[in-house]
Order: structure tokens, then sequence, then C-alpha cells
């Protein structure tokens, strides 16, 4: 496993992002639904009101990933809201 120091890349270009994958998996604000991105706009879609399955989504891979599939930023899955685990975790955004 290798770690680095926050900002060791280079950011993703014109966006100014850095570090966006591979820390922890992320907690998003969408409720996740299996089939829901098959018929849902493909332009921001906003997700679910409510789930099925009783999930909230989480995308992305944390660092005890080792599957190629799972370490894509948009990976999706799911946790229920009353679970923990040191690979989950949330990021704090804000518009200027």
């Amino acid at each position: 496993m290798l770690t680095t120091p926050v900002g060791s890349y280079a950011s993703s270009g014109w966006w100014g992002l850095y570090d966006m994958g591979g820390n922890v998996t992320e907690l998003v604000g969408d409720w996740l639904e299996y089939n829901y991105y098959e018929t849902s706009g493909s332009d921001n879609p906003v997700g679910p009101s409510s789930s099925s399955v009783s999930l909230r989504a989480v995308r992305g891979a944390n660092y005890l990933t080792t599957d190629e599939s799972g370490m894509r930023v948009a990976a999706r899955n799911g946790m229920y809201m009353n679970s923990q685990a040191a690979t989950f975790g949330f990021r704090i955004g804000r518009s200027e």
C-alpha cells in the first residue's frame, strides 16, 4: 500500500480538483436503486428519492479495494445508514 500527502499529484486540469479517489469509499447524497441509472437522464441525474433496498449510495474506491472495477470513481454500491467502517467517508464541498 502506498500513501502520499494531500496534493502530491497534479490537479485534474481546469476543474482544479485534487485527491478525488482512493482514500475512502464516499457516502453520497443519493439513495441506492440498482436500476435507476438505466432509465434516468444522463446529464447530472439527481438520483432516486427513495430506495426499495433501504441503502444509501457509496461510490469510489478505498485503500482496501483490490478489484479494478471497484477502483473507478463512478463505481457505486450501497450501505445501510447505521453502518460504520474506517473505509467509508464523505467529502464536503462548497460553491462560490
